[in-house]
């Protein structure tokens, strides 16, 4: 679970270590939907996605974290039938994401 602390009196969110390399990625400020195409438009959608992540300095971290924890969306450029495989390849299984 992510926490918080007290900095100048205001509250700071302190993601929990798993998820902090979400605030150093491209897309922190873009609109989630971006990434959950509707059935059928991935393969549009990827050259938007393509535009964003291509030179993300986390695009790894956020793979892994897909193949890990969530089954939808595009996430560090894979669709969910590829994360699929790479959990096969590796005999990972889904987890549940993280509270926080």
């Amino acid at each position: 679970m992510a926490s918080l602390e007290v900095e100048d009196s205001l509250f700071v969110y302190i993601p929990e270590e798993r998820e902090r390399w979400k605030v150093d990625a491209n897309c922190a400020n873009t609109d989630t939907e971006t990434f959950f195409p509707p059935k059928g438009k991935t393969l549009a959608q990827l050259d938007i996605l393509k535009r964003i992540c291509s030179n993300c300095p986390v695009i790894q971290e956020c793979k892994d974290y897909a193949v890990d924890f969530y089954m939808d969306g595009i996430w560090g450029l894979t669709t969910p039938r590829q994360r699929q495989r790479i959990r096969g390849r590796k005999k990972i299984q889904l987890a549940a994401p993280p509270q926080g």
